[in-house]
């Protein structure tokens, strides 16, 4: 009689080891690496301390793991936990910094680790319909401090989307929430707080 779990209990295992937030960690350490575990329609949200409400929402398609490309090739000895259909919700401008300093110490991976966490098709925004958000085609999530945008868009509301090619959206520190990117017309800097639509919800950074 064979010894393997089926393919649905493995997926129920994940699904609720996922709820716990020190499970992103766990995932990208290499956990999920290893496993070769598939995982379909993931959400994870992010609490700070014991508040009873989440402070984002993390949503992915699809988790799994791949290895890293250079060009046209893929690199075997490199692993990439991949989240592709990656959606980051905020839910509360107030805890912005703390929401974006959460997630990115899930994320994060241990100096020297030859592996990466990439989110694919990525995007990020408030929870109001009428505010912006920033999407991406690519996104490295590895790093503690920052991540590392490709091929995107910023929408702010009211004004025309803007593309850039390369951006960095800084995760942690005190300048945690700012977003600088290239476009076709030079670099720009700005606040994720400049998504709001009402200025009244960003007239002070939160703390």
């Amino acid at each position: 009689m064979s010894s393997a779990i089926p393919r649905w209990v493995s997926h129920l295992i994940v699904l609720v080891l996922l709820a716990l937030a020190p499970t992103l960690s766990a995932l990208s350490q290499g956990w999920a690496l290893d496993s070769g575990i598939e995982v379909r329609k993931a959400v994870v949200p992010v609490y700070l301390n014991f508040e009873p409400e989440p402070a984002a929402i993390l949503r992915a398609d699809r988790i799994f793991s791949d290895y890293q490309r250079k060009g046209l090739f893929r690199i075997g000895v490199l692993p990439v936990l991949v989240l592709d259909g990656l959606i980051v919700e905020l839910r509360d401008a107030a805890r912005l910094t703390n929401a974006l300093s959460e997630m990115s110490a899930q994320f994060a991976l241990r100096p020297g680790a030859k592996k990466a966490v990439e989110g694919r098709r990525f995007t990020l925004f408030f929870a109001a319909k009428e505010d912006g958000r920033i999407s991406a085609k690519l996104v490295r999530l590895e790093s503690a401090s920052e991540w590392r945008l490709k091929d995107g868009t910023v929408q702010q509301p009211g004004v025309a989307p803007l593309v850039y090619s390369e951006g960095t959206l800084t995760v942690a520190g005190a300048q945690a929430g700012e977003f600088f990117c290239q476009t076709t017309n030079g670099a720009v800097r700005l606040d994720l707080l400049s998504l709001l639509s009402k200025k009244q919800h960003y007239a002070s950074r939160p703390k």
